[in-house]
């Protein structure tokens, strides 16, 4: 990973040009350059504003887009929503993870330590998250893992993980509804799928 300092405008301002650079020249070969955030593109600069604000204000939709990871935003305190409403259509991907805590009580201590949890077992709003994602328009969600999982077993988290899909294929059956002109209908797998 490329290292620079998120605290600087200057330099931020600096990585969304070479971002838009970059991305220019992507799409002469039909690639879109996508930006995956983590935790520390909400830094404030010295000037007060967020790095994440910075690149999405100071890039080409032409050029750079976003794969949006709302677990870091979580993380880093932001307001996950208002960041997906902002971005708009240029939210392409998002990466989807809960965020909380599996302690079980009682609970004798003021502070628990939270880290990633399989969807719905979290405290993220998922569900206006992906109401919002729909009509952004967002092309594909990633189902991503961390390394805390339930009985410390991958595969058993993405089972878990995947009944959230299927609670909302269920809430939407055969619901297709038109957002940024485009129809999506779900799938058995809990995927979504846009058509023209």
């Amino acid at each position: 990973m490329y290292r620079f300092d998120y605290g600087s405008e200057a330099e931020v301002k600096k990585l969304a040009e070479r971002l838009d650079k970059a991305g220019k020249e992507l799409s002469t070969y039909g690639i879109k350059l996508l930006y995956h955030n983590h935790n520390v593109e909400l830094q404030r600069t010295e000037t007060g504003k967020r790095a994440i604000d910075i690149l999405i204000d100071n890039t080409d939709s032409a050029h750079v887009n976003f794969e949006l990871d709302t677990y870091w935003l979580a993380d880093g305190g932001a307001d996950a929503l208002s960041i997906i409403k902002k971005l708009g259509n240029r939210m392409v991907m998002w990466h989807i993870n809960d965020r909380g805590c599996r302690k079980k009580g009682p609970f004798m201590t003021p502070i628990l330590k939270e880290d990633a949890a399989e969807l719905d077992y979290g405290n993220m709003p998922l569900e206006e998250m992906l109401v919002i994602a729909k009509e952004n328009g967002v092309r594909a969600i990633v189902l991503e893992t961390h390394k805390n999982w339930i009985d410390k077993d991958p595969i058993k988290s993405l089972q878990v993980s995947s009944k959230w899909f299927i609670k909302q294929k269920r809430s939407m059956t055969n619901e297709k509804c038109m957002c940024n002109n485009r129809r999506w209908k779900w799938n058995g797998t809990g995927d979504s799928k846009v058509y023209a």
